[in-house]
């Protein structure tokens, strides 16, 4: 087969073996959607190994109309067109689903902490006090986690760590999930509630929600406006979750604390340039309680060498029995 693979650095030595044993493989670093197209027109690919930042859409399919396999090593999907794959009978390797190995993967939870973290210590700012020449501990009188209270919004494998995170600190912690998950009150003292009480209680609101049609926009203006006046919004999940322009306008009016933003919406077609005007990024370079990063929760080292060896050796497992069957 002929195999294209979009994330050469992210692969060790032996998951990049294991995909040469199966077929002839080009390693290509396409940093642009139109690098991807253009290469394309040169060849036809049987399988292509991609990762967040570049689509599948029906635009490729249409220029690579041989392809049989795509792998993604991510649990969210809105970089794929699902749809038109299905149609066209391209199966397709993730991580979704994949609830026992996600388990000991971390990476985004601990990267959630560390937004928060960021937002109640001040820390980006007090940093930059220090490289401009200042040593002066008096405007950073910040507040603490203990007895606070942390709101979940969705108990799957994130928000569980999370939520452990939470009893840590010595928070208490409220969790709201879609899919009315019942908690094991034997282990954990978590308070199961509805969403409205957890938006209007909690001193700091994380989001753990896949994307998908029910939730995009979940975090409405409507709900943006229950939340506790001076609180925290956390977001690590997908931009698309989140009304931005309510977010802007409860941090303008200083309703919220501050928010950590490791997405936001429309990401995926950025093509690593953010786009010009953006009014999230213009406010935070303004104004200091509204931390962002490029949607590097996920982009742990161990992390992603585990999850590339994870879907490679899937791959590997699922192409071996379809030749075996033949």
């Amino acid at each position: 087969m002929n195999i294209l693979h979009l994330e050469p650095d992210s692969y060790d030595a032996k998951s990049k073996e294991i995909i040469e044993s199966i077929g002839r493989v080009d390693y290509v670093k396409c940093r642009t959607q139109i690098e991807f197209i253009n290469k394309l027109e040169s060849k036809n690919y049987e399988v292509i190994f991609i990762g967040l930042g570049l689509r599948i859409d029906e635009n490729v399919l249409n220029k690579n109309t041989q392809l049989r396999w795509i792998i993604s090593p991510t649990t969210g999907l809105d970089h794929l067109d699902v749809d038109i794959i299905s149609e066209r009978n391209i199966r397709l390797i993730s991580l979704r689903d994949e609830k026992e190995f996600l388990a000991s993967v971390l990476t985004t939870a601990e990267h959630t902490w560390a937004l928060l973290l960021s937002l109640v210590r001040n820390l980006f700012v007090a940093h930059k006090s220090v490289l401009q020449g200042t040593w002066r501990r008096g405007d950073y009188f910040c507040g603490e986690l203990r007895d606070k209270t942390l709101g979940i919004i969705g108990f799957g494998r994130l928000g569980k760590i999370v939520a452990d995170y939470g009893l840590a600190f010595g928070m208490e912690v409220l969790i709201y999930d879609k899919e009315n998950q019942t908690l094991d009150k034997n282990n954990l003292p978590l308070i199961q509630c509805e969403l409205n009480e957890l938006l209007s209680k909690s001193d700091v609101v994380s989001i753990h929600l896949p994307l998908n049609d029910s939730t995009y926009g979940f975090i409405s203006k409507k709900r943006l406006g229950l939340m506790k006046k001076g609180s925290i919004l956390i977001n690590t999940a997908r931009g698309e979750l989140l009304n931005e322009k309510a977010l802007l306008e409860a941090l303008v009016n200083s309703d919220l604390a501050g928010a950590g933003l490791d997405v936001l919406s429309g990401e995926t077609y950025w093509n690593e340039k953010i786009p010009d005007s953006h009014p999230l990024i213009e406010y935070a370079k303004r104004d200091d309680n509204l931390v962002l990063t490029p949607h590097i929760g996920g982009y742990g080292k161990e992390s992603v060498f585990l999850t590339r060896r994870f879907v490679t050796r899937k791959f590997f497992e699922k192409v071996s029995k379809s030749k075996s069957t033949v």
